[in-house]
């Protein structure tokens, strides 16, 4: 797999161990930099049972109205505890915000805590 790079430089996609695609660092990160605002596309509640059979039930938020897809690399970004980074959901906007909140090493993998803290059950089993 070709690793791809987002058009800011400082997020690419490449493998990462045992979660096939992961989103990285090209540059050292200060926590709370923000590393990507992507847009979504706003799935409407009436349509939530169509998605829910498809794969992208894996890549959704749920959003005022329904559920949203985040557009560009930001899907992308995989589960770790302890986190290195979380989402913002900007609704108004219709943007989801990727932010460090931690000091991230270039090169690193970029992580997200699905869980919030143990407080949503996860639908697979962390590695």
């Amino acid at each position: 797999m070709a690793s791809w790079s987002g058009r800011s430089r400082l997020l690419r996609v490449d493998r990462s161990p045992g979660a096939g695609r992961g989103v990285f660092t090209t540059r050292p990160v200060r926590s709370g930099q923000v590393l990507e605002v992507a847009p979504v596309l706003v799935v409407p509640e009436s349509e939530r049972p169509i998605l829910e059979q498809t794969l992208l039930r894996q890549y959704v938020w749920d959003w005022a109205g329904g559920v949203a897809v985040g557009l560009g690399i930001v899907s992308l970004v995989n589960h770790g505890v302890p986190a290195n980074a979380h989402w913002e959901s900007d609704v108004d906007a219709g943007e989801l915000w990727l932010t460090a909140c931690a000091d991230i090493a270039s090169g690193d993998e970029v992580l997200v805590d699905y869980s919030l803290d143990g407080t949503i059950e996860l639908w697979f089993t962390p590695r």
